[in-house]
């Protein structure tokens, strides 16, 4: 009895049944075929294709067929409709090499590069992992909402919020012959503080972003009817530092009026992130002379640059 013993394909014996077997053995040869062809393909419930191998694509094709393409060694496969063939992304040559054609493509590292590192290609198919020269960009840990600026060395992260105030204060006075600094107490409701950098204890504001603000303050006070000689004078002033550093034209009283008079000073300053800036005012009537609060008064600033 030559009736073989196989689970798949491999184990058929291709020389059985030998013509001097007895023909009652068929039946039992043609089982074993049946069982092995189901152990061998469990799942073919369907049409299954096989790879084709050659210089040229098979004559019966069907989607999803596999052809490996020998003259241009790549693999490709039939499209869903069986229209075209579709190079995969893959040479079956080169382990590992991606393509980008059929003629061209690259073979990828062959370990992990380092954190922030790009691939660069030698322009012979070949990739590896390189570091920024000097241009890279900072670490964007902490910076949301910001934007990307650069001194024409290196890159660097800035605030989208742009440092600015306005405050107010309520009427008080005006001492005689001195510089005073204005307590100028409310950054709400009409005021503003964009990045809490306005003292209103010290009546002080304090930029913590470098640049250029534009500054002003204005003070406005009622004069009195005592004045009795041209030439006395108010002056608004900004200080920076403790130190006089803007001051506005003196705007003169009137002769024995008792008028509101406004003095202004404006000026657009760098400041370096340290620096701060207080609203001075002097007069010098010879008495001491009633400020005017609310919206008459005012200090503020917001950076331009």
């Amino acid at each position: 009895m030559t009736v073989e013993s196989a689970s798949f394909v491999s184990g058929l014996v291709p020389a059985y049944p030998p013509g001097s077997d007895s023909i009652s053995e068929g039946d039992d040869h043609l089982r074993l075929i049946k069982s092995v062809l189901q152990g061998t393909f469990p799942n073919a419930n369907a049409a299954m294709n096989g790879i084709h191998t050659g210089t040229s694509e098979p004559t019966s094709t069907t989607a999803g067929q596999l052809w490996f393409d020998t003259t241009l060694n790549v693999l490709k496969i039939r499209n869903e409709a069986d229209g075209a063939w579709v190079t995969l992304g893959a040479s079956p040559v080169t382990d590992f090499k991606i393509l980008g054609s059929n003629t061209v493509g690259w073979i990828p590292p062959t370990a992990d590069g380092s954190p922030n590192q790009f691939l660069t290609t030698d322009g012979s198919g070949n990739l590896d992992w390189a570091s920024a020269a000097g241009d890279e960009l900072p670490s964007q840990t902490g910076h949301s909402g910001k934007y990307l600026t650069t001194n024409g060395t290196s890159a660097s992260w800035a605030s989208t919020a742009t440092s600015g105030f306005y405050a107010t204060m309520s009427n008080g006075t005006l001492a005689d012959g001195s510089e005073v600094k204005q307590a100028f107490d409310t950054d709400t409701g009409t005021g503003f503080d964009l990045n809490t950098e306005y003292d209103t204890s010290l009546y002080r504001f304090t930029p913590t972003n470098a640049g250029y603000y534009f500054i002003t303050h204005t003070i406005s006070v009622n004069s009195v009817l005592s004045v009795s000689q041209y030439g006395k004078v108010l002056q608004a002033q900004i200080w920076k530092d403790g130190a006089k550093t803007y001051e506005s034209v003196g705007i003169k009283f009137p002769y024995n009026g008792n008028n509101e008079m406004t003095s202004s000073v404006t000026a657009i300053a760098y400041s370096d992130g340290t620096d701060y800036w207080e609203p001075y005012a002097y007069q010098n009537c010879g008495s001491t002379v009633a400020t005017v609060g609310g919206s008459s008064s005012r200090f503020m600033a917001i950076r331009v640059a």
